[in-house]
């Protein structure tokens, strides 16, 4: 997509526009001229839970929600910065399969990350109650403006089964304010709130993913699902849920078993009086 640019104005008003990477990919930003402070949001593609098929009484393991970061970056105009959104990622078939950890989203000055949202944890098979991470997110405040607020925070748990062919629920995308929810362990049943967060919540036993965040600014934090509701996750921020499927949300919900999980995203914007995570955040 195309950054959508107001041309400078009588009297030297600064540009506003803004330019998001959801298809998985490395691509090239060339900072806008006049562009000195730029608002930049990562976050991680989902974790793969683990197999369906499992033997010797293992439990089987669903995939961490992605980490999510924002924040404020010094840059030049006409500098050119690479973007990568993290990919999302399929659980595998067959016997103690184990998932495929979730592509990590970034945005990079040559060499030198200046922020990124890790991938969740691929759920795994453990004959003990194991959790499976989430991701991570983080600032490089060796470049950002830091007059200005940033955060980083971590994707949600994915659950573990019941050692019989039960599986866990998978881990809800960090927030802009807070962690994402864990995935339910199977005889817990239910997967966890997003921690007052704006992230997604868990994904429910029996293999459901958890939700993702979308990527316009704060919004609701994804709810607990209520007592005995064996189903899907519910989304936080705009973003979306799993709909009682073992696919992750987007963006960055982690996957329960034979699912595909939410995929990482970039999203930068700029322009005078917008600021994450909830200044004039929305399209212009």
């Amino acid at each position: 997509m195309l950054p959508f640019m107001l041309p400078f104005m009588p009297g030297g008003a600064e540009p506003v526009g803004q330019q998001a990477w959801t298809t998985p990919g490395t691509y090239y930003f060339v900072v806008p001229d006049g562009v000195t402070r730029l608002w930049g949001l990562v976050i991680g593609a989902g974790g793969a839970g683990a197999s369906g098929n499992v033997s010797g009484g293992n439990r089987i393991g669903a995939g961490g929600g992605g980490g999510l970061a924002w924040g404020c970056l010094i840059v030049t105009p006409g500098e050119t910065l690479t973007v990568i959104a993290g990919a999302a990622q399929t659980s595998p078939t067959g016997l103690n399969g184990v998932g495929a950890n979730g592509g990590m989203s970034s945005i990079y000055r040559g060499a030198t990350p200046l922020m990124w949202g890790e991938g969740g944890t691929g759920g795994g098979v453990d004959a003990s109650p194991t959790w499976w991470p989430g991701g991570t997110g983080l600032v490089n405040t060796a470049y950002a403006d830091l007059t200005q607020a940033y955060a980083a925070y971590t994707g949600g748990d994915g659950g573990y089964g019941d050692g019989l062919g039960g599986p866990g629920g998978g881990g809800g995308c960090a927030g802009y304010a807070g962690n994402g929810g864990d995935g339910a362990e199977y005889f817990g049943l239910n997967g966890q709130a997003a921690a007052a967060s704006s992230g997604g919540a868990g994904g429910g036993a029996g293999g459901w993913g958890g939700a993702g965040v979308g990527l316009l600014g704060i919004g609701a934090t994804g709810a607990a699902q209520i007592a005995g509701d064996n189903s899907g996750s519910k989304p936080g921020s705009g973003g979306t849920s799993s709909g009682n499927s073992p696919n992750g949300g987007v963006s960055g919900g982690g996957a329960g078993t034979s699912g595909v999980s939410g995929g990482g995203a970039v999203r930068v914007l700029w322009g005078p009086g917008r600021s994450y995570p909830s200044t004039n955040t929305g399209d212009v």
